[in-house]
């Protein structure tokens, strides 16, 4: 049987120096139908010039150049928007990928038809971000979808690792208005985007690690000091997204998101105190 294709996309800004890791990761990965593309959104040092560097003659290579800043869900949308294979990926211009990473996940889809995306274990190479575990096992293989919604509303565990696994195209793109956002409202903007994903089919794990995960003092995730509307206005966006998809068991998942959104203040005091025991030692 022959293989279906996959389009790994790659939004970088401001990364030239630690580009070309994960450049490399990606053009060595083994699966044979791969196309790789690249948008730089606007950096203001040598990321483009380096990425075209590295791309060379390639020919499985696109590069886009964004004329301005768009913000990182708009530089994603916007690629998933002209990917026309049946696999797409999300990667970032910090991490790494085993040669085996996108064969092995693509291998699990087509084991198993109704899951809508694969993704694996992690291993953390520099983390300068609060430590998390590598590892999501809370929606591996969970049929129903009211328990899969229920545990990514709660933010259980290492919630984001499954973003950047393989998905189906068609179901990527049926959650793309997900990250169609303006920079203002992308915080955890992922999180909305799995919540959509995982209303139209299930999620299977690779229980290997097979992707490193870097968190650096100049990354976003280091940079930014998300505030407590930040917060509040991401559980809002998910109410609303279950209120107009209205999936099964949908006023459960209400109550739980309502739930979430009072229990806020608390949860933020505890990650402060996590990030300043983190900092302090």
């Amino acid at each position: 049987m022959a293989l279906e294709a996959v389009t790994i996309c790659l939004g970088t800004w401001n990364a030239s120096r630690f580009v070309a890791q994960t450049l490399h990761s990606i053009q060595a990965q083994t699966y044979p139908h791969l196309h790789i593309l690249i948008a730089d959104d606007a950096s203001d040092d040598a990321t483009l010039a380096t990425c075209a560097a590295i791309v060379g003659d390639d020919p499985r290579c696109h590069l886009i150049q964004r004329l301005e800043n768009v913000g990182w869900c708009r530089n994603y949308a916007d690629m998933l928007e002209q990917v026309e294979t049946a696999y797409v990926c999300f990667a970032f211009h910090d991490d790494r990928m085993d040669p085996e990473y996108i064969a092995q996940l693509v291998a699990a889809l087509e084991d198993e038809p109704s899951a809508v995306l694969a993704y694996s274990d992690l291993n953390f190479g520099v983390n300068h971000f609060v430590p998390l575990p590598g590892v999501y096992r809370q929606l591996d293989r969970v049929d129903h979808p009211t328990a899969r919604l229920r545990s990514l509303i709660r933010m259980q565990g290492s919630w984001w690792i499954p973003f950047r696994g393989v998905a189906r195209t068609k179901s990527a793109k049926r959650c793309i208005d997900s990250l169609r956002v303006d920079r203002e409202e992308s915080f955890s903007s992922d999180w909305i985007w799995l919540i959509r994903m995982a209303m139209l089919g299930s999620f299977i794990r690779v229980p290997k690690n097979m992707y490193q995960k870097n968190w650096l003092q100049s990354g976003v995730t280091s940079t930014n000091r998300w505030e407590f509307r930040d917060d509040y206005n991401l559980r809002t966006r998910c109410l609303k997204e279950i209120a107009m998809q209205r999936p099964v068991g949908w006023r459960q998942l209400v109550f739980v998101t309502l739930i979430e959104i009072v229990l806020l203040p608390m949860r933020r005091c505890l990650r402060r105190l996590r990030w300043w025991w983190f900092c302090s030692n």
